[in-house]
């Protein structure tokens, strides 16, 4: 049986290969109450959660062979802005007031301000900018996944075993960090459901 999937093409050429799906994107997330004397341990967890993923981007950034050139240094750009991101005060001191606020957990916190973030980024007329509400929910997306304790993971369509045969990856969206980890996984193509022509994966 086939299934065809219509999409916006962002670089020339056709691929074949096996069918790859990047495990871990759709995050449910829940939410309930803090008592009051558990909101300081719960911006503590939201803080260490913040941590690691700033850990994580900064170790992939490691990875990048120096004197870098062309797309790898856009890449590391891409990188660096994430983990700007991370510190900024919209996503961080704004997360905590709602976690105090509310007396929100804080995965429903970050969802609460990303969506924020994502509709303010979503008003805007010029395309550039408004692209970038890819990057808040990467961002976010990266910190939900540590507080929740999942992790994306590759796992083949067809059920058999991976091979090292070209594969094309399909996910819900990718993030720079994303690439360079895939990049000496013999990847042919990427199918992505979020994002288009001016996003960071493209």
């Amino acid at each position: 049986m086939s299934l065809w999937l219509n999409g916006i093409g962002v670089s020339r050429g056709i691929a074949i290969g096996r069918v790859q799906k990047l495990h871990g994107g759709d995050l449910d997330i829940p939410e309930y109450a803090i008592a009051e004397a558990d909101l300081d341990a719960e911006v503590l967890r939201f803080c260490e959660a913040q941590a690691r993923a700033r850990e994580e981007l900064q170790q992939v950034r490691s990875q990048l062979p120096a004197g870098l050139g062309g797309s790898l240094n856009e890449i590391a750009a891409f990188i660096d802005t994430h983990l700007l991101m991370l510190d900024d005060r919209a996503l961080t001191e704004a997360v905590v007031a709602t976690i105090r606020s509310s007396r929100l957990n804080a995965e429903a916190a970050m969802k609460r301000q990303r969506d924020a973030l994502m509709a303010v980024f979503e008003q805007m007329e010029d395309a550039y900018l408004r692209a970038r509400r890819d990057d808040v929910r990467q961002v976010s997306a990266r910190v939900l996944r540590r507080l929740l304790k999942q992790e994306r993971s590759l796992a083949v369509v067809s059920g058999s075993e991976a091979t090292i045969e070209p594969s094309i990856i399909v996910a819900d969206d990718l993030t720079p960090a994303d690439i360079i980890l895939l990049a000496q996984a013999g990847i042919a193509a990427l199918i992505t459901e979020y994002g288009g022509p001016l996003s960071h994966t493209a």
